[in-house]
C-alpha cells in the first residue's frame, strides 16, 4: 500500500486512445480506471464510469471501488475462513465478520507496477502480493492489460467506437483462491448526465448465477438464470426485472 505521505496524485496517468475520440484513463493505484471518455451527441464527451478526480478516496476507503481491480478474491468470503488442501486459513475482515475483495488492504489499494505501455494503446500492470498478505498463503503476482481497439469496419454509422479489451491472469506459489475482477460502475449516458442506467440493455453470456444468502454470501449452488430476473443471455433492459430481486443485481454470473 502506498504510504500516506505518498502524493498519489502524482502518479502517472495512462491514457489510451483511439481514433473514435474513446479515450481510458488508467492509473497505477489498484489498477484504476479513472475516466472512459465517450463521444455522445453533438461531440459532447461523456465520462462513462463513475469515479473521483484524486486518488486520496480510492486508497482510504471512501470509494466503493470504483474502477479498481480486485483482490485476491472478489466477492465475500464467510467468516473469513477457508480450508484448503486440509489447512485452514483465516484471512483479514473488512464487512462485519467477512472479508470483502481480498480485505482490508486488497489489491485495489495497492499501486501496481507498469510492466509495459504502449502509447495511446494498451497498458499492462502487475502486482506482486506476499505469502500471507492478508492472511492468504502463497505469493501471487496478479497481471492486468487494459487495450483500446480502433473501430471495426462498418462502424461508421455511429454504433462502433472500438473494444476496451481487459485480460487478467494470476500466478501463485502456493494454492490459494483467485478471483479477481474489474470493479467499474459504468453508465454509458455519462455519469453526469442526470440519467440512470435502467434503460441500459445488458448482455451476459451466462446461463447460470449464484444466488446469495441474506449476507450476500454465496450459497455455493449454481442456478439456472432461465426463467428467472437474472437472465440477459438474449440481451435484456437492466430496470425491466430489477425491481425483482431484493436489494437489486449483486450477484455472480457463470
Amino acid at each position: 500500500m502506498a504510504p500516506a505521505s505518498e502524493n498519489l496524485d502524482a502518479l502517472p496517468t495512462f491514457v489510451l486512445k483511439n481514433a473514435r475520440g474513446v479515450e481510458v484513463h488508467v492509473r497505477p493505484l489498484g489498477a484504476l480506471i479513472q475516466r472512459l471518455l465517450l463521444p455522445g451527441e453533438g461531440g459532447k464527451v461523456e465520462d462513462a464510469v463513475l469515479g473521483f478526480d484524486r486518488l486520496a478516496p480510492y486508497e482510504d476507503g471512501t470509494s466503493p471501488y470504483f474502477g479498481v481491480v480486485v483482490g485476491r478474491v472478489a466477492n465475500r468470503i464467510a467468516a473469513s475462513r477457508f480450508s484448503v488442501g486440509g489447512s485452514e486459513f483465516a484471512v483479514e475482515a473488512n464487512e462485519g465478520a467477512n472479508c470483502l475483495h481480498g480485505g482490508p488492504v486488497g489489491f485495489d489499494k495497492r499501486v501496481w507496477k507498469v510492466a509495459s505501455h504502449v502509447e495511446g494503446k494498451s497498458v499492462v500492470l502487475t502486482h506482486v502480493s506476499p505469502d500471507g498478505d492478508q492472511g492468504f498463503p502463497g505469493e501471487v503476482t496478479a497481471t492486468v492489460k487494459y487495450e483500446l481497439s480502433e473501430a471495426a469496419e462498418g462502424g461508421a454509422d455511429g454504433g462502433d467506437h472500438g473494444l476496451l479489451l481487459v485480460e487478467m491472469s494470476a500466478v501463485t506459489t502456493k494454492a490459494t483462491p483467485i478471483s479477481l475482477a474489474q470493479h467499474s460502475y459504468f453508465n454509458l449516458s455519462g455519469h453526469a448526465s442526470g440519467k440512470d442506467v435502467l434503460r441500459h440493455r445488458l448482455l451476459l453470456n451466462a446461463a447460470q448465477y449464484t444466488p446469495v444468502d441474506d449476507k450476500l454470501i454465496p450459497t455455493g449452488q449454481l442456478a439456472e438464470t432461465e426463467g428467472t430476473p437474472f437472465h440477459f443471455l438474449a440481451g435484456a433492459a437492466i430496470g425491466d426485472r430489477i425491481a425483482e430481486v431484493e436489494g437489486g443485481d449483486d450477484h455472480n454470473f457463470v
